[in-house]
C-alpha cells in the first residue's frame, strides 16, 4: 500500500494549475536546449506547487535536469513523502526566515499526518536584513533551525527573504 501523501489543497491546485502545461511546454523547451537545466521556485504556497512541479517533473516526466528553491513554503506532505522526495536526488534548496509562520503550516502534530518538509533548509533567523544564514540537516525538521521556534510566529518575516520584500519590483541580491 502506497502510503506517500501531499496536502489535498496543494494538489488539487497543482493539478489545476501545472499538470498540462509542463506536458506539454518542458519538453519542447528541453528538446529545442538540451543542455537547460531548470530552476523552479517559489514563495509561500508558491513553493509548495514549486514542490510538487519539481517533483511531477523528476518523477513522472523523468525529467532529471531540475532544481528547486522555495522561500516561506508550508509543508507538502506527509513523511513517506519526504522520504521519497530524497530519492529523487533533486538539488533543493529551502529557505526560512526568522519567525515566519508559513514554513510552520500544517502542522505536524498529528500521528496519523505527520507532514514533513523536504530537505534542505538554509534559515535566515535573525531580523529582515540579517547576512547570517544556517545550513540544516537534511531530516526536513532540523530542531536547530527554524523548527526550533514555537511562539511568536511572524507574518512579517514571511514577506522578507533575503534582505527583499517579496512581492515588491525592488529585489536586490546581496
Amino acid at each position: 500500500m502506497n502510503t506517500t501523501r501531499v496536502h489535498r489543497g496543494f494538489h488539487k491546485s497543482f493539478e489545476y494549475s501545472f499538470k498540462d502545461t509542463l506536458g506539454i511546454h518542458i519538453p519542447r523547451l528541453l528538446e529545442s536546449n538540451p543542455d537547460y537545466r531548470l530552476i523552479i521556485t517559489g514563495h509561500s504556497m508558491g513553493g509548495a506547487l514549486a514542490t510538487l512541479c519539481t517533483t511531477y517533473l523528476a518523477a513522472v516526466m523523468n525529467i532529471r535536469a531540475t532544481s528547486l528553491i522555495t522561500f516561506g513554503a508550508p509543508r507538502v506532505g506527509n513523511v513517506d513523502f519526504s522520504h521519497w522526495f530524497e530519492t529523487l536526488n533533486i538539488l533543493s534548496y529551502r529557505f526560512t526566515h526568522g519567525r515566519d509562520i508559513v514554513p510552520h503550516l500544517p502542522l505536524n502534530v498529528y500521528d496519523y499526518l505527520r507532514f514533513r518538509h523536504i530537505p534542505r533548509e538554509i534559515w535566515q533567523p535573525n531580523g529582515v536584513n540579517a547576512t547570517v544564514q544556517h545550513v540544516c540537516d537534511t531530516s526536513g525538521e532540523d530542531p536547530l533551525c527554524s523548527d526550533s521556534l514555537y511562539f511568536a510566529l511572524s507574518i512579517s518575516d514571511h514577506i522578507h527573504y533575503l534582505g527583499s520584500k517579496i512581492g515588491t519590483s525592488e529585489c536586490v541580491l546581496p
